[in-house]
């Protein structure tokens, strides 16, 4: 009994507490339930804004987890289980990042977050703090454009009705064409010389007669007294 005594002392000793064991683990992980699952929170911020839409939610996989967003901005996805996840934003109204999330996969009980733009953008790392999660803001227009918020657009603006685009149109363009030859060629005939006028009228010859031979079928008016 004496000598298993020692033996479970000895033991004891080589064995460190759970208490020694948590002081020396090192820093704290993202997931403290790891390796079952993990928490993902984070919160959505649209600019200009003092409260996200009402029905907003965030996806997880195309809606394989879901979670609503609170008045408050925020969001939470309980028991995560480890594995890569591709977050959005389900907004009816306004653009948002595509985020990634490596939960677990490749570093163990941390979340690694990678941002797209939009699908096919070159990836840029997303900051996942511990404490406020991801920081979802609806994106801008930028510097150049007074960093506006974008806005989807649903329907084609119609077309306002313009003076100009009545004169554009084709059909309005020949009648002008027609009207301003009527009105021109009056006055551009008035400037000709009568003797000129006189000699041009004699070769075009009578207008009638010509359409009278052509509907004659090129006969003059004597020919058929000649037939006689």
């Amino acid at each position: 009994m004496a000598s298993m005594a020692l033996f479970l002392g000895v033991l004891a000793g080589l064995v460190p507490s759970a208490g020694a064991a948590a002081a020396g683990a090192g820093p704290t992980l993202m997931c403290p339930q790891w390796p079952a699952s993990c928490e993902v929170k984070g919160s959505v911020r649209i600019p200009g804004l003092a409260r996200p839409p009402a029905g907003l939610r965030v996806l997880l996989n195309n809606g394989e987890l879901s979670a609503a967003v609170r008045q408050d901005a925020t969001f939470k996805f309980h028991e995560v289980p480890p594995g890569r996840y591709v977050l959005e934003v389900a907004s009816v109204t306004h653009f948002f990042s595509q985020v990634k999330l490596d939960v677990g996969h490749k570093f163990p009980g941390d979340i690694v977050a990678l941002e797209y733009r939009y699908p096919g953008a070159q990836s840029k790392r997303f900051a996942y703090d511990k404490q406020h999660g991801l920081q979802l803001v609806a994106q801008q227009a930028g510097p150049k454009h007074g960093n506006t918020v974008l806005v989807k657009q649903y329907f084609d603006v119609r077309q306002q009705m313009s003076v100009m685009a009545i004169f554009q149109q084709p059909m309005m363009l020949m009648m002008m064409f027609t009207m301003g030859m009527v009105f021109l060629l009056p006055k551009m005939m008035g400037s000709i010389d009568p003797e000129e006028l006189k000699k041009m009228q004699a070769e075009q010859g009578d207008p009638s007669q010509m359409l009278s031979q052509l509907m004659g079928g090129g006969k003059k008016a004597g020919d058929d007294s000649d037939d006689e």
